[in-house]
């Protein structure tokens, strides 16, 4: 445990019980990947720790839909579902565990232990309204007895990632009948189906950003490497990140041109572009421009000028994967060709652009590895 006794964290009456969080938006692409650090950065001094991380990028072609025999197109942070637990315990719990649970009464007991849940429900009964039947992760942190509430964080019926809550009785039936679901179609065979998650941070707890940490994961996306990867042979969580055929880092770039060139190839009208890996693109390059911004704070005066062209430079790739995004997500529904290869066309030259950036960024801040961050 870090810092001793963990602090009681929530708001809370009799009635009302509401664990620590924020929504943060700063990584909300994937929900494995956010809902972590909807717990770890409602924690202010947990921001150096954060930039320090997400810095890597790999591509898994061998990744399967959780819920459905097809294969994704997954490009994803690296170590997004392991490093936080360094500061969270994580309890797993199979399916065939929680077929007899009265959910309701799992989760406030869970909740008054100080323990987040992250778990799956069917979505026809709350965001989807009725369309259709789709089990998804959903995101706990507290109950209202009063309004006969679950207070959950996730996306809503417009697609905004935000918090909700849901009718007891509407959760119940979702969370039950997506155990029904997932019993004939999850990949997973049932397991991890939910977490208990545990914080073990203080609200003192002050995490001193890493430069050596941050750099080796710099050099291994610079290098389309995974030498610094950490690993775990006891962690089956990290299995995905291990993958023999993956691709890392700078390289992801060709396998997203690669992913394009076949929609353009594809003639099939159920095939649509994914749109959720320009968007982890985009949050990759806004991370890294907020990455540079933090450290500006931290290193001596005479860096600053170098650091503030390295800064305008992120700021501009940023803007140039905000388009590309929005591109894309045009695309999803007309797969224009023109617009799919101006995207190719600009991937090409923001791969060289990135490479420089970032080969200019560690350059700069090896030499200076040696020396004292100010924080």
């Amino acid at each position: 445990m870090i810092g001793g006794k963990i602090r009681r964290t929530m708001k809370e009456n009799k009635a009302k019980k509401e664990l620590k969080v924020v929504i943060q938006r700063e990584i909300n692409c994937y929900l494995h990947n956010s809902y972590f650090l909807c717990i770890i950065l409602a924690y202010k001094n947990m921001y150096p720790w954060f930039y320090e991380n997400y810095v890597q990028l790999y591509y898994n072609p061998d990744k399967f839909l959780r819920f459905l025999n097809i294969k994704e197109v997954w490009f994803d942070f690296y170590g997004g579902y392991t490093e936080p637990r360094r500061f969270l315990a994580c309890r797993r719990i199979h399916l065939d565990d929680l077929e007899q649970v009265n959910i309701l009464n799992f989760i406030k007991e869970c909740i008054d232990s100080n323990c987040y849940l992250y778990t799956y429900i069917d979505e026809y009964y709350t965001r989807l309204q009725g369309k259709y039947h789709f089990v998804h992760d959903i995101f706990i942190y507290g109950y209202d007895e009063e309004d006969q509430k679950i207070l959950v964080i996730g996306f809503d019926s417009k697609m905004n990632f935000t918090n909700y809550g849901v009718d007891f009785d509407q959760f119940k039936t979702a969370f039950d009948n997506g155990v029904q679901m997932a019993k004939l179609t999850d990949q997973w065979k049932g397991a991890n189906y939910c977490l208990v998650i545990e914080p073990k941070l203080e609200e003192d707890y002050r995490h001193k950003f890493e430069m050596d940490n941050f750099l080796t994961a710099l050099s291994d996306y610079l290098n389309s490497t995974n030498k610094n990867g950490r690993k775990n042979p006891h962690d089956t969580n990290y299995a995905i990140y291990q993958g023999e055929n993956n691709v890392y880092g700078i390289n992801t770039y060709d396998k997203l041109i690669e992913c394009i060139r076949h929609d353009l190839e594809c003639s099939s009208g159920d095939e649509r572009l994914d749109f959720r890996p320009f968007h982890v693109f985009y949050e990759h390059k806004r991370q890294m421009r907020k990455r540079m911004e933090f450290l500006y704070t931290a290193l001596d005066a005479g860096y600053k000028p170098k650091l503030t062209d390295l800064i305008t430079r992120c700021k501009n790739l940023e803007e140039v994967f905000n388009i590309i995004r929005l591109k894309s997500m045009k695309c999803v529904c007309d797969r224009d060709k023109q617009v799919l290869n101006e995207i190719i066309s600009s991937l090409k030259t923001q791969k060289k652009i990135e490479f420089d950036l970032l080969g200019e960024i560690y350059q700069l801040l090896a030499i200076y590895k040696g020396e004292k961050l100010l924080f």
